[in-house]
Formats: C-alpha cells, structure tokens, sequence
C-alpha cells in the first residue's frame, strides 16, 4: 500500500520512484492482499500488479531512504546495509501490521501509511535541498 501512496505523492516529481519489498521469508511473487487493493481502490490507486519480492535480494545502497513499518524491519535492513538511510513510519510505534485482522485494520493501516507518505516526501525533499 505505501508503495502506491509513495508512487502517487511522486507522480509530479520525475527524479522521484518508490519500491517495495519485505523481509518475511514468503516466496517472491505474491499477489497485494485483497483488502490491500480494496483500500486503494478506495483511494483512486490500482496496486493490482503488485507482486512481492524480498529485500534481501536488493542492492539496498541504491535506496536515498528505505522506510520501514516496524522495528524488526528496520534491524534487518542494517543488518543487510549498515550504511542505508532507514526510517521507522510513523514513529516509535511503527506501522500495525493489518495481516489477518481484517478490512477494518487494513484500512486503519492505509490511513497510517497516507500520514507516513507525507513524512517521506518531507524528507526526499530535504534530501534534495542538501544536495
């Protein structure tokens, strides 16, 4: 979901992209959740081609922010790249993992995720400033 918010809030701004991958050992190529896609649908955002893929077969050092939903994650990525620029979204609290607690929490996640888009774009463009 953040990643079609990310890709949204980037559409003006062509030196701009957003990429998603998880840390979970689950196959590459899975499929968005249904729930996933019904929260943006409900948000104009099409993430139907979505397919999942791991982030330990990326080159982590080509990222200028990686953003994490829960600390677990964040350790991962600085155990793969101790030099990555990692963020933990909204907060000290991270974002609640919505898996298997239905429409409601999926939806209480894509608002979370709505509010952590806009701290990234702040940050990409203060990034950008220092540059």
């Amino acid at each position: 979901m953040l990643e079609g918010l990310l890709k949204r809030a980037f559409a003006t701004e062509p030196t701009l992209e957003a990429e998603s991958a998880g840390t979970s050992e689950e196959p590459d190529g899975q499929p968005a959740h249904e729930h996933s896609i019904a929260c943006m649908d409900e948000r104009g955002i099409d993430i139907r081609s979505h397919r999942s893929r791991r982030v330990r077969r990326i080159d982590l050092t080509q990222f200028d922010l990686i953003v994490c939903a829960e600390p677990p994650q964040v350790e991962v990525v600085r155990s793969l790249c101790p030099t990555a620029n990692v963020i933990l979204g909204n907060g000290p609290e991270g974002i609640s993992n919505p898996w298997e607690k239905g429409p409601d929490a999926y939806r209480s996640c894509a608002e979370t995720m709505e509010k952590v888009t806009a701290e990234v774009v702040a940050r990409l463009t203060e990034l950008n400033r220092q540059r």
